[in-house]
């Protein structure tokens, strides 16, 4: 009798917190759709659809041309503009929407982003059918995640990239896996060192994918912008990096800032490189999963240049991360830094994942006797 109330309040625990997140995600949701109704222009994806209008109307040389980027703004209304720093080759996704009118483009776009979410969960989530969607009903509850997706931020795609980068790699086909993940330049301050993560996990294969489809991007853009635009783009980076107040980053939320984007920034950058290049290295057993999920981690960590929206990609980190299976004290460590960053807005309570990266001793001894092959 005890033991059947026992699983019956158990199973109301859990129904209980299911409707709890639930309601909270559907609340989020909604705001999503309101905003998109009623304040469209003031999301990011405005700003993508002007800046590649430019190169529908002056072509991609001009991308980084201030009057350029100033009319294009002008026309499609009541934007929020500074000089935009947003890569080639998010001109080439968002290039289809901006051919259309701006209200079909947004519509469409909201819908891939949401195709994007559920593919990125469907892909990832680990655990039984009840615990897949109470991580999918946290997910859309936690409010950074809902402010990306309010913004139509392109975070979400890089989720799926990722998601779906890492599931060709679990299947065999590590070289279209590198590939898909070559697309994390559309916005790569968020997964920069994704492919150290898989060269020192000894993922070869996946590196020389995304090498090949990197250099094919980046001969591409060489050939639409030409050197003059390729130089632009490098110089509105350097005009950016110092003077991250004029583009709204938190910059004292940053690893670099905090510590004076000096000597002492530098070098903690490097230890955090060292670090990441040493966890996926000594844990290559565990899987892409674990490297792809440093990178993640470690690119924010050391990034000058993110938007509290942004940290949204830490989860899909966490989902591959967890299916490393973690130990006890790991999986603290983790949930303390991502539940951390994704709460305050900050990537510093990251520093608790690279101390749990660190923690499995038996990692390190096992490394000793791993042979050095390649993992997929």
């Amino acid at each position: 009798m005890h033991r059947l109330q026992g699983e019956r309040g158990y199973r109301l625990a859990r129904l209980v917190a299911l409707l709890g997140v639930g309601l909270v995600a559907l609340h989020n949701l909604t705001g999503w759709i309101t905003f998109a109704i009623h304040r469209a222009y003031e999301g990011d994806f405005a700003a993508y659809y002007a800046f590649t209008r430019i190169a529908l109307h002056a072509g991609f040389g001009h991308l980084y041309d201030v009057a350029a980027q100033r009319q294009e703004w002008q026309a499609l209304g009541p934007l929020l503009w500074y000089p935009a720093v947003y890569p080639p080759p998010l001109a080439f996704v968002v290039l289809p929407f901006a051919l259309l009118p701006f209200p079909v483009a947004y519509a469409i776009w909201n819908l891939v982003l949401g195709v994007a979410v559920l593919l990125t969960w469907r892909l990832l989530a680990p655990g039984s059918r009840w615990q897949r969607g109470m991580q999918l009903g946290i997910a859309l509850a936690i409010p950074l995640v809902a402010f990306s997706l309010l913004l139509g931020q392109v975070v979400m795609l890089l989720g799926a990239v990722l998601a779906l980068g890492w599931w060709y790699l679990r299947r065999g086909s590590p070289v279209l896996g590198g590939i898909i993940l070559s697309l994390i330049v559309v916005k790569p301050q968020l997964a920069f060192l994704v492919p150290l993560g898989l060269l020192a996990g000894l993922q070869f294969r996946a590196v020389i994918g995304w090498a090949s489809a990197s250099a094919a991007l980046g001969l591409v853009s060489l050939a639409v912008m030409g050197t003059s635009g390729i130089a632009a783009y490098a110089s509105r980076l350097q005009d950016a990096t110092g003077a991250l107040d004029a583009y709204q980053v938190p910059a004292g939320l940053t690893l670099p800032g905090l510590l004076g984007h000096g000597v002492a920034a530098l070098t903690a950058q490097t230890v955090v490189v060292m670090v990441i290049a040493l966890a996926a290295f000594v844990g290559r057993a565990r899987g892409p999963a674990w490297s792809i999920a440093l990178g993640v981690i470690g690119s924010l960590l050391i990034t000058p240049f993110y938007h509290p929206d942004d940290l949204a990609i830490l989860i899909p980190a966490a989902w591959l991360w967890m299916r490393t299976a973690p130990s006890t004290l790991e999986r603290t460590l983790m949930a303390a830094g991502l539940g951390g960053a994704l709460l305050l807005g900050t990537p510093l309570p990251l520093v608790l994942c690279l101390t749990a990266a660190l923690v499995p001793a038996r990692d390190l001894l096992s490394a000793q006797r791993l042979p050095l092959q390649e993992a997929v």
